[in-house]
């Protein structure tokens, strides 16, 4: 039995397309899964046109999520339209192509309609990914409530598997529109819990630098620095506390 998994879609059995072809096909889709679209994209755009319908459907469908990667919209857009027999194998995998490609052309309110949609049909699909995605979708056409609450939730989902450091820092960010004083408090969490983010570094700014947090936090910094292997910085606030007279690891 013949199958290639293209973003979680089965592909008919009943080809007359040669191996050479499925074997192209399937190191396309892991570059495209890997985001390296400048390897996927010259062999999907020579499969587009194969006069195999997997293969041609498979090949528009991965393209459609590349060229939307791209900016390019209208290309997006025919392309998706290409792959419309991906829809009837596996719903969920065209319909978040056609996120990709609704942001593609502008159109988030739409797209972020789309994505609840096919998260209400299928709560499993691609479940983190769709999560991370209604956060940053949520913070361009919601309100700052709705962005503050969907980062939050999303945080709540996997402090392994999701970036916690963006989803704190737009919770920060929309919650200070509303409410300053538990944005500042969001604030803390980020430059404490992600200290080797660049993002904990715009938190640490908006705070007024590492002068706003008391020793027993600039301690418990300097240990996650050493715990994420961020030496080098470890050591430049691991150095201002010695001068401080501080004594690290000290009960």
């Amino acid at each position: 039995m013949r199958a290639l998994l293209v973003s979680l879609a089965l592909v008919s059995v009943a080809s007359p397309a040669s191996a050479d072809d499925w074997d192209r096909l399937a190191g396309a889709a892991d570059a495209v899964r890997r985001i390296d679209d400048a390897a996927a994209r010259p062999t999907l755009e020579s499969l587009r046109d194969s006069t195999d319908l997997d293969i041609k459907s498979a090949a528009n469908h991965l393209l459609a999520r590349v060229l939307a990667r791209a900016s390019d919209a209208a290309g997006a857009r025919a392309a998706l339209e290409a792959a419309r027999p991906i829809a009837q194998v596996f719903a969920p995998a065209w319909r978040y192509a056609e996120i990709d490609v609704l942001e593609a052309e502008g159109n988030h309110t739409d797209a972020l309609a789309r994505l609840e949609s096919l998260r209400k049909d299928f709560s499993e699909f691609r479940k983190l990914e769709v999560t991370l995605r209604d956060s940053r979708l949520t913070e361009v056409v919601g309100s700052p409530q709705d962005a503050a609450r969907t980062a939050l939730a999303a945080a709540a989902v996997s402090q392994i598997r999701l970036p916690g450091d963006e989803l704190i820092d737009r919770a920060a960010r929309a919650t200070a529109k509303f409410d300053p004083e538990e944005g500042r408090r969001l604030d803390r969490r980020l430059l404490l819990a992600y200290p080797e983010s660049e993002l904990a570094d715009a938190a640490l700014a908006r705070l007024g630098g590492l002068k706003s947090l008391d020793r027993s936090e600039r301690l418990d910094r300097v240990k996650r620095l050493f715990e994420r292997r961020a030496y080098e910085r470890c050591r430049e606030e691991a150095q201002r506390l010695w001068a401080d007279g501080a004594r690290l690891w000290a009960d």
